[in-house]
């Protein structure tokens, strides 16, 4: 069965809502990339970062809505990445079940 790899970083000391590209540069030098792996290709990068997120949120401290983190993506051995602010959010996602009765109601 082929993988995909991808690789990825977590800027967790930028604590700017908006981090500068020299920011973002400094950490990739200082940081080694981490190792993502797929079983479908991802045409979206930031499906990657997503699924980066719920695997590692808990990880980070993150637990109330809005809380986020960026996270730098790219396909493995690529140049080029792309930056994601990534932030927690509750989904409302009803749960519905049918009752049934011995007897039928009328």
């Amino acid at each position: 069965m082929k993988r995909f790899k991808y690789e990825w970083i977590v800027l967790e000391e930028v604590e700017d809502e908006d981090p500068t590209k020299e920011e973002i540069q400094r950490v990739i030098t200082e940081s080694g990339w981490k190792s993502f792996y797929c079983k479908e290709q991802c045409y979206f990068l930031e499906d990657i970062a997503k699924e980066i997120f719920v695997r590692n949120f808990y990880q980070w401290n993150i637990s109330n809505e809005g809380d986020y983190v960026f996270i730098v993506v790219k396909e493995d051995g690529a140049k080029n990445h792309s930056v994601f602010r990534v932030a927690l959010a509750y989904v409302v996602a009803p749960d519905v079940d049918d009752i049934y009765f011995e007897e039928e109601i009328m």
